[in-house]
Protein backbone atom coordinates (compact mmCIF):
# COMPACT_ATOMS: atom_id res chain seq x y z
CA UNK A 1 0.00 0.00 0.00
CA UNK A 2 1.53 3.60 -0.56
CA UNK A 3 2.50 6.17 1.68
CA UNK A 4 -1.09 8.13 0.38
CA UNK A 5 -3.36 5.39 0.97
CA UNK A 6 -2.14 3.90 4.18
CA UNK A 7 -1.86 7.92 5.39
CA UNK A 8 -5.38 8.52 4.60
CA UNK A 9 -6.50 5.05 6.23
CA UNK A 10 -4.44 5.67 9.49
CA UNK A 11 -6.04 9.16 9.86
CA UNK A 12 -9.56 8.08 9.18
CA UNK A 13 -9.11 5.20 11.94
CA UNK A 14 -7.25 7.55 14.31
CA UNK A 15 -10.58 9.93 14.03
CA UNK A 16 -12.93 7.16 14.97
CA UNK A 17 -11.15 5.48 17.75
CA UNK A 18 -9.41 8.19 19.42
CA UNK A 19 -11.45 9.01 22.99
CA UNK A 20 -14.13 11.84 22.51
CA UNK A 21 -11.90 15.50 23.40
CA UNK A 22 -8.80 13.90 23.02
CA UNK A 23 -7.98 13.81 19.03
CA UNK A 24 -5.23 12.82 16.99
CA UNK A 25 -1.91 12.59 16.98
CA UNK A 26 -0.20 15.66 15.64
CA UNK A 27 1.36 13.84 12.89
CA UNK A 28 -1.31 12.79 11.51
CA UNK A 29 -2.78 16.31 11.77
CA UNK A 30 0.05 17.54 10.06
CA UNK A 31 -0.04 14.77 7.66
CA UNK A 32 -3.58 15.68 6.75
CA UNK A 33 -2.48 19.32 5.83
CA UNK A 34 0.26 17.99 3.55
CA UNK A 35 0.01 17.55 -0.19
CA UNK A 36 1.63 14.25 -0.67
CA UNK A 37 2.91 13.46 -3.59
CA UNK A 38 5.98 11.84 -5.51
CA UNK A 39 8.74 14.44 -4.83
CA UNK A 40 8.64 16.39 -1.60
CA UNK A 41 5.74 16.35 0.93
CA UNK A 42 4.91 20.40 1.44
CA UNK A 43 3.72 21.29 4.45
CA UNK A 44 0.26 22.85 3.92
CA UNK A 45 -0.56 24.50 7.02
CA UNK A 46 1.02 27.44 9.02
CA UNK A 47 4.33 28.19 7.79
CA UNK A 48 7.11 30.41 9.77
CA UNK A 49 8.41 33.43 8.62
CA UNK A 50 11.78 31.22 8.35
CA UNK A 51 9.99 28.50 5.63
CA UNK A 52 9.80 25.54 8.06
CA UNK A 53 5.88 24.49 8.76
CA UNK A 54 4.23 24.82 12.77
CA UNK A 55 1.87 22.41 14.06
CA UNK A 56 -0.13 22.84 17.06
CA UNK A 57 0.64 20.30 19.91
CA UNK A 58 -2.14 19.77 22.22
CA UNK A 59 -0.18 18.63 25.69
CA UNK A 60 -3.51 18.03 27.65
CA UNK A 61 -4.50 21.33 29.00
CA UNK A 62 -5.77 23.99 27.94
CA UNK A 63 -2.22 25.19 26.73
CA UNK A 64 -0.51 23.87 24.38
CA UNK A 65 2.84 24.46 22.06
CA UNK A 66 3.81 24.62 18.76
CA UNK A 67 6.53 22.25 17.00
CA UNK A 68 8.19 22.35 13.73
CA UNK A 69 6.31 19.92 11.51
CA UNK A 70 8.88 18.30 9.66
CA UNK A 71 10.07 17.21 13.38
CA UNK A 72 6.41 16.11 14.05
CA UNK A 73 5.39 13.83 11.14
CA UNK A 74 9.42 12.32 11.57
CA UNK A 75 8.85 11.52 14.88
CA UNK A 76 5.86 10.17 14.20
CA UNK A 77 6.50 8.09 11.33
CA UNK A 78 10.21 7.38 12.04
CA UNK A 79 11.04 7.41 15.60
CA UNK A 80 12.11 10.03 18.65
CA UNK A 81 15.16 12.29 16.74
CA UNK A 82 18.23 12.10 19.76
CA UNK A 83 19.11 14.67 22.52
CA UNK A 84 21.01 17.58 20.75
CA UNK A 85 20.43 16.12 17.26
CA UNK A 86 19.03 18.37 13.96
CA UNK A 87 16.94 17.06 11.23
CA UNK A 88 18.79 17.88 7.89
CA UNK A 89 16.46 18.11 4.46
CA UNK A 90 18.06 16.43 1.87
CA UNK A 91 15.85 18.43 -0.79
CA UNK A 92 16.60 21.71 1.06
CA UNK A 93 12.85 22.60 1.22
CA UNK A 94 12.32 23.54 4.68
CA UNK A 95 8.33 23.04 4.24
CA UNK A 96 8.86 19.18 3.08
CA UNK A 97 7.98 16.54 5.68
CA UNK A 98 8.75 13.35 3.91
CA UNK A 99 10.35 11.24 6.39
CA UNK A 100 13.37 10.25 3.69
CA UNK A 101 13.87 13.40 2.33
CA UNK A 102 15.06 14.02 6.17
CA UNK A 103 18.20 13.06 7.89
CA UNK A 104 19.24 13.19 11.42
CA UNK A 105 22.80 14.84 11.59
CA UNK A 106 24.39 17.47 14.08
CA UNK A 107 24.73 21.10 14.01
CA UNK A 108 27.83 20.60 11.96
CA UNK A 109 26.46 18.15 9.75
CA UNK A 110 23.69 20.66 8.58
CA UNK A 111 26.54 23.40 8.56
CA UNK A 112 28.69 20.96 5.75
CA UNK A 113 25.63 20.08 4.00
CA UNK A 114 24.92 23.86 3.53
CA UNK A 115 28.28 24.75 2.38
CA UNK A 116 28.27 21.79 -0.13
CA UNK A 117 25.60 22.63 -1.40
CA UNK A 118 26.27 26.75 -1.58
CA UNK A 119 23.59 27.94 0.18
CA UNK A 120 25.57 30.06 2.32
CA UNK A 121 26.45 34.02 1.53
CA UNK A 122 29.31 34.03 0.43
CA UNK A 123 31.56 36.39 -2.14
CA UNK A 124 29.07 38.14 -4.28
CA UNK A 125 26.05 36.76 -2.57
CA UNK A 126 26.49 37.97 0.57
CA UNK A 127 24.38 41.05 1.62
CA UNK A 128 27.66 42.69 2.87
CA UNK A 129 29.54 42.97 -0.63
CA UNK A 130 26.72 45.42 -2.05
CA UNK A 131 27.84 47.74 0.73
CA UNK A 132 30.02 50.56 -0.52
CA UNK A 133 31.11 52.53 2.56
CA UNK A 134 32.11 52.05 6.37
CA UNK A 135 29.26 53.26 8.40
CA UNK A 136 31.40 56.35 9.08
CA UNK A 137 30.81 57.11 5.22
CA UNK A 138 34.68 55.93 4.42
CA UNK A 139 34.79 54.46 1.18
CA UNK A 140 35.09 50.92 0.66
CA UNK A 141 37.99 51.20 -1.98
CA UNK A 142 41.42 52.09 -3.24
CA UNK A 143 44.02 53.12 -0.78
CA UNK A 144 40.97 52.89 2.24
CA UNK A 145 40.32 49.06 1.79
CA UNK A 146 41.90 46.48 3.73
CA UNK A 147 40.87 43.11 3.37
CA UNK A 148 41.65 40.73 6.08
CA UNK A 149 43.00 36.95 5.69
CA UNK A 150 39.47 35.87 6.48
CA UNK A 151 38.15 38.15 3.73
CA UNK A 152 36.20 40.47 5.64
CA UNK A 153 36.74 43.96 4.57
CA UNK A 154 37.13 46.53 7.10
CA UNK A 155 37.87 50.77 6.35
CA UNK A 156 41.42 51.42 6.83
CA UNK A 157 40.78 55.00 8.13
CA UNK A 158 38.39 53.50 10.75
CA UNK A 159 40.60 51.06 11.59
CA UNK A 160 43.73 53.61 12.08
CA UNK A 161 41.56 55.62 13.93
CA UNK A 162 40.51 52.96 16.19
CA UNK A 163 44.14 51.58 16.83
CA UNK A 164 45.32 55.25 17.76
CA UNK A 165 42.84 55.86 20.52
CA UNK A 166 43.55 52.04 21.96
CA UNK A 167 47.40 53.50 22.08
CA UNK A 168 45.93 56.42 23.79
CA UNK A 169 43.79 54.92 26.54
CA UNK A 170 46.96 52.65 27.02
CA UNK A 171 49.52 55.52 27.12
CA UNK A 172 46.96 56.88 30.12
CA UNK A 173 46.89 54.19 32.21
CA UNK A 174 50.39 53.56 32.35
Amino acid sequence: MDYRRRLACEFAWKCRMSPKGTGVEPHIRALDKTLIGEGCWEYGGKIRKDGYGSVWIQNGTKEGTTALAHRVVYEGMVGPIPEGMYLCHHCDNPKCVRPDHIFVGTDADNKADMYAKGRHPHGETHWKSKVTHCPQGHPYSGDNLYIRNCGRRMCRACNNARRKKSHQRAKSAA
